[in-house]
Formats: C-alpha cells, structure tokens, sequence
C-alpha cells in the first residue's frame, strides 16, 4: 500500500510570511531613532534651539508692546488749519482690535493644526511613534513660522507709526486743542486738552495695524492651504475657501476709513506690509511647500535642510 506523498513546505515562502507579520527589532529602533530626530522636543540640543525662537520672538514683539501700551509716545507733529482731512468726529470703531486679533489667531492657528493632520495621514509612515513625532514637529514648524511672523508684521507696524506720527482723521476732535486761534498757515504750538490715551493714540494713524494683520494672516493662509490641500478632489474646496479669505482684509479697510480712524493711504500701506511679511514667512521661513517632497524622498539632505529651518532666525 503506497503511501499518501506530503509536499515539504518551501522555507522561502515560510520566512516572507514570518516577516510579514513580525516587527523586527532593528526596524523598531530605526524608527525610536527616526522619531526622535523627527520631534521638536527631544533631548538637549533641540530644547535649546525652541528656547533660541521664544526669545527670538519675545524681542521681536518688544517694540509693539511699547506701542500699544503708550510706553513709548510718537512724535509730535503739527497740522495745517485748512486740513479738513483730520476733522471727522471721532466714532467707535466697528471692527474691535482685540476681536479681530483673537478671530484672526483662532482661525490661523486651528487651520494649521487641522491641516497638519489631514496632510499626515497621506504620507507613509512606519509607526505610531513615528508619525507622533513627526506631527509635533510640523506643528511646530508651522506655528512658530506663523508667530513670527506676526510678531514682525505688528512691530515693525509700530515702528512706523511712532516715528512717523500721521494724525488720525478724528485727532482734533480727540485732541480738542485749547485756545486755537486757527487762521491759515502750519500750527506747531498747541495743547491737547482731551484724554491723554487717545490722544497719543490719534498720534498713530500711519499706517493701519487692522490692515497688516488681516492681509497677513489672511495671505499666509491662502498659501497654506494652497500647499497642503493637494490630495485628489480638493481643488474646488481649497478655491472655495481662499475665495473667502480673500475679501475679509478688505472689510477691515474699509471700516477703517469708514469710521475715521485711518486714511486711506494708511489702509493701503497696512495692505502692502501684511502680504510682503506673509510672503517673505512662507518662501523664507516656513516650509510648507518643500516639506513634501523632503518626507516623500527621505533624504539626509532634506532632514539638514529642515533642521536648519527649525530654528527662527533672531
């Protein structure tokens, strides 16, 4: 009676179905070791670089907080009494500076968290330690980059305005000059008798705070979600919302002159300054449109290039 044969099974084909399924031990520190040179916050070295940009961007933020809390006074500057440019009563302006710079915050900081994320889960990563690290450090990068450049935006804003001095379209009803004997010519010499706040603040019209930070944020958006929502089918939504970013500086300026607090030389210059600093953040600090194809190839000299650009330049 024969015997039934039994095919011996192939090793190779056993040792592929072993490797499928096994994590290796050389592969699982390859990627401790990927994930911690991928973290913003690993040991040492880099602990000292995210001190290096706090306070590269606590000095930077020094000149506007002299600015806004009237510290530093801008320079005075005289008037001619034919000038029905300064005027206009003074009204309470419709856009509020501190709703407007927590609404342009939320918005900025919540969209590059949320598209961090979703442009994380297109990429391929080995592991869950990896791709942890490696959504700390692009959080990181972005929102240090975006900081950054709002603190130049708004100091170098203030700068402008207290060696500049442009009155506001409402300053002499702000100022309400005692004992003005206004005829024709250029007035130097005289007393504000109003609130000493708001006059040093009808002092900085030139040029528009408001203007700048909404071109900026609004400029450094667009962009963002230009170089993040590329995954198939994202095309009309990304136009859509870029359509309606667009308009929202507009606004701003227009309300700023509408309510006599700037003129309009002052919203545009605002205008100007916001999209050269969005510009200048995205192409020259930021990474948004060269860390694809870093993470894509994985190459050594992408990873220098990205740990250069983890630190903000002072």
């Amino acid at each position: 009676m024969n015997k039934p044969e039994f095919e011996e099974p192939d090793c190779q084909v056993l040792a592929k179905q072993e490797s499928e399924h096994q994590v290796w031990p050389d592969d699982r520190h390859t990627d401790q070791v990927t994930a911690q040179k991928n973290s913003s916050y690993p040991h040492g070295y880099n602990k000292k670089l995210f001190l290096v940009d706090l306070i590269c961007i606590l000095l930077v933020f020094i000149p506007f907080f002299l600015c806004e809390a009237n510290i530093v006074d801008p320079i005075h500057v005289g008037f001619y009494c034919e000038d029905n440019s300064i005027k206009y009563p003074l009204k309470v302006p419709t856009i509020d500076k501190t709703i407007l710079a927590c609404t342009g915050l939320f918005i900025s900081i919540t969209s590059i968290i949320l598209g961090e994320l979703q442009w994380l889960r297109f990429q391929e990563l080995t592991s869950p330690m990896l791709l942890s690290s490696t959504y700390m450090t692009m959080i990181y990068r972005e929102l240090s980059a975006f900081f950054f450049g709002v603190t130049v935006n708004q100091s170098f804003t203030s700068i402008v305005k207290i060696f500049t001095g442009r009155l506001r379209p409402n300053f002499l009803d702000v100022c309400q000059p005692a004992y003005l004997q206004c005829k024709i010519g250029y007035i130097t010499n005289y007393t504000c008798t109003g609130d000493p706040t708001e006059v040093s603040r009808a002092r900085k019209s030139f040029f528009s705070g408001h203007a700048a930070f909404s071109m900026y944020c609004v400029i450094y958006l667009m962009l963002y979600l230009q170089a993040r929502m590329i995954w198939k089918g994202s095309k009309w939504l990304r136009l859509m919302l870029q359509t309606i970013l667009l308009p929202l500086p507009l606004v701003v300026g227009y309300f700023g002159v509408q309510n006599y607090w700037h003129h309009f030389s002052d919203v545009f210059a605002g205008f100007l300054q916001g999209l050269i600093t969005a510009l200048w953040v995205v192409f020259l600090i930021s990474d948004i449109f060269s860390s694809e194809k870093c993470l894509s190839s994985g190459s050594s000299s992408c990873s220098e290039n990205q740990d250069s650009s983890e630190q903000t330049s002072c």
